[in-house]
């Protein structure tokens, strides 16, 4: 079981940065699979990791279902089977040649709240490396890198990705955060550290 703030996080960071989006959801996937992507989105992720597994047997290539199902058991709190999920989808993702920003983000987001945090800024900067001109993909990212700077204590750095998430998307939650990490930057700098 996690610590509280843990959920808290998780919640945050899901809802805010990696909900699926049911119109990314191929014609070849069943009604099933779809209703499952509606529990997700709709709060109830346990009800859909039955049919998501059974999915992913069937086609353990489809790297939708697969991020779904990463998403579904990362939002139960069941974060190792959520980073083992996550790394298939990366993985099967470039072997097809696929970019894969989302996978690596939602990656980088559970190595954070597993407590892995330098896995968690390899895979955030993956992820961004490989949002290309998907300004949505490297908004959501740059504001989970600068989740897990700030976490660091590493205020300049949170507040650069902040200041990027901003100028591609601006949102109030990429302005707080840049306001919250610039006066911790400034704070840290006062006292000399």
């Amino acid at each position: 079981m996690h610590p509280p703030y843990r959920l808290a996080l998780l919640t945050l960071g899901f809802v805010s940065a990696l909900a699926v989006n049911a119109q990314t959801a191929t014609s070849s996937q069943s009604a099933e699979v779809k209703r499952a992507l509606e529990l997700v989105n709709t709060g109830r992720p346990s009800l859909a990791i039955p049919t998501l597994e059974a999915a992913a047997r069937i086609e353990p290539s489809n790297t939708h279902v697969l991020y779904t199902l990463g998403l579904a058991q990362a939002k139960t709190g069941s974060l190792p089977a959520a980073i083992g999920t996550f790394q298939q989808t990366v993985k099967l993702a470039e072997q097809s040649g696929q970019s894969a920003p989302l996978a690596h983000n939602a990656l980088g987001w559970t190595y954070f709240l597993d407590g892995q945090p330098s896995l968690a800024k390899r895979s955030l900067i993956k992820g961004l490396d490989s949002a290309g001109h998907d300004k949505e993909a490297a908004t959501k990212i740059l504001n989970n890198l600068g989740m897990v700077h700030m976490a660091l204590g590493e205020y300049d750095q949170s507040a650069a990705s902040f200041q990027r998430a901003n100028a591609l998307s601006s949102s109030d939650f990429s302005r707080r955060n840049l306001e919250i990490a610039l006066k911790l930057k400034d704070s840290t700098r006062s006292q000399g550290r």
